[in-house]
């Protein structure tokens, strides 16, 4: 029982968290960007395959995507889904594994 108001506590903060941080977010002044002229089809060109690769490879273990593997790991965690893993620290080692080695 204690375990789980300690669940809930954190969640509840990690939440606020979040809101504050989206609410002050959009109150900044932001200016507005010059109008750029569309580029064309012909004005195109396309990706080398080395520059393909290498967005590809950011994609897939870049920061963004560990970080984003990292708070999924989290709040699988916190939220103790799915229950065999367990809410430990193996089990968001696992949850976080499994994200960022096995995508869809």
């Amino acid at each position: 029982m204690i375990v789980q108001r300690k669940f809930t506590t954190l969640r509840l903060a990690v939440l606020s968290a979040f809101v504050s941080a989206a609410v002050a977010i959009p109150a900044q002044a932001t200016p507005q960007p010059s109008p750029t002229p569309v580029a064309t089809l012909a004005q195109y060109t396309f990706p080398t395959p080395k520059e393909r690769f290498n967005r590809y490879a950011n994609e897939m273990f870049g920061p963004t995507a560990l970080a984003k593997c990292a708070l999924s790991a989290g709040f699988s965690t916190l939220r103790n889904t799915p229950e065999e893993l367990g809410p430990t620290w193996r089990g968001a080692a696992n949850r976080f594994g499994s994200g960022e080695f096995f995508r869809k």
